[in-house]
């Protein structure tokens, strides 16, 4: 019996922009990581979420940043104003994040390895 080689190893980082240096800090030391778990059919990549608003506080965890504080800064009319930023026109939602995991956890994206993808709506353009 062999041993079974193979998988996907995906990080995800924090929201783009909202620290910087750090998110080249994850994305550097995952691409190092690449090399040595490329051996054992591994691809790594990064996936930089961008900010993510949930659709009501029952959506997240009890000490999630949205529970306790998020709904109380970010009225509506405050984002509603913020999606202008956005070139995609609009704020992101959970479910922008859990496809991209999902398109990069599979065959698709069997030749993409070291990457970090940006789920921002085009906001880390700017």
């Amino acid at each position: 019996m062999g041993v079974q080689t193979g998988g996907v190893g995906l990080f995800l980082g924090g929201p783009t922009g909202s620290f910087p240096g750090r998110g080249s800090w994850i994305s550097g030391g995952i691409h190092l990581r690449c090399g040595t778990l490329h051996r054992y059919g591994i691809n790594v990549n990064v996936v930089a979420r961008g900010r993510i608003v949930p659709e009501s506080r029952d959506d997240v965890g009890d000490n999630s940043f949205w529970r306790q504080w998020g709904y109380d800064f970010y009225t509506p009319d405050v984002l509603k104003r913020a999606m202008r930023f956005w070139p995609i026109g609009r704020l992101g939602r959970p479910e922008d994040i859990a496809d991209a995991v999902l398109f990069l956890s599979s065959e698709c994206a069997s030749f993409l390895t070291g990457q970090t993808i940006s789920v921002s709506g085009g906001l880390s353009m700017w």
